[in-house]
């Protein structure tokens, strides 16, 4: 006969539901012994005492070990945040996170993919949220970069073996490990701040452009100037270096002699950070 596992699988059920209550498993266990619930059980028939402790304390346990082993993966995602918010209302703010996203990848890798999101338009009482919400968006994506897919980098003699009466033609193929970031604050800094242990207060509202990558395997970010970051963001499209150096022309503010004189030490720092997979002539 087959075997019915719809017992076993009320129960987990009724067990899942207690240890992830966010108030705990006292919480839980009231809330899922209320007339209506999908699967009610009796704590004490169904949670055997131990020698030293009482069948509450015994699954207490396990909703402890739930929600603190969620907080320490978002500690180490989420440092500068953690920092921001404090210990106390971090821990705070990733249990409303999980309980509102509970994890539903077969890892967790994914957990916090959804937390920039939530901090900007779900979490209560956020002090400054929006400079919050921006260090949350780097740290994510510092964890998007670790997991991105390699591909070799462009070599030196490849970028050198290009005539120059071609360059306006090379189209660039960007290392999928890179990202780059228009912010309303100086995150960068700040986080560096952060990492070296110095004081710096929330700063208020300053552009800044960032670029996040992966390079002898180690995740990196670092701030660039606004050219610099314009003429990446145009090539990272597609665009043919001559295309590219011809957008960055018509946009207000640009210093085209800066493009110009930096040019190709730019490119070759560039190079050696891994930002470039390939190149090819345009069509």
């Amino acid at each position: 006969m087959p075997r019915d596992d719809s017992g076993l699988e009320s129960l987990e059920q009724w067990m899942y539901s207690v240890i992830s209550h966010p108030q705990g498993a006292e919480a839980g266990v009231e809330a899922n012994s209320k007339p209506g619930s999908e699967a009610a059980y009796d704590l004490e028939q169904t949670v055997l005492p131990s020698e030293k402790l009482t069948p509450l304390e015994r699954i207490s346990v396990y909703a402890d070990m739930y929600f603190w082993r969620f907080i320490d993966i978002m500690s180490e995602e989420y440092p500068t945040v953690e920092h921001l918010l404090g210990v106390e209302r971090f821990a705070q703010v990733v249990r409303d996170y999980i309980t509102r996203h509970p994890s539903t990848y077969y890892n967790l890798n994914r957990l916090s993919v959804k937390f920039p999101q939530y901090l900007r338009n779900e979490a209560d009482e956020i002090p400054h949220q929006p400079f919050v919400v921006a260090v949350a968006t780097v740290e994510r994506l510092m964890e998007d970069v670790f997991d991105a897919p390699h591909k070799e980098k462009i070599s030196t003699e490849a970028i050198q073996n290009v005539p120059g009466e071609q360059w306006p033609e090379i189209c660039l193929e960007f290392n999928p490990a890179l990202y780059l970031l228009e912010l309303d604050y100086p995150v960068n800094a700040y986080m560096t701040a952060v990492n070296e242990d110095r004081h710096m207060d929330a700063p208020k509202a300053q552009k800044s452009f960032v670029v996040v990558y992966r390079c002898n395997y180690r995740v990196w970010r670092d701030d660039l100037e606004y050219e610099s970051y314009l003429l990446l963001a145009q090539l990272k499209e597609g665009k043919s270096l001559g295309e590219a150096l011809e957008n960055c022309a018509l946009q207000e503010g640009v210093d085209m002699d800066k493009i110009t004189t930096n040019l190709g030490e730019w490119f070759q720092q560039w190079t050696a950070q891994e930002f470039f997979c390939g190149l090819k002539t345009g069509s």
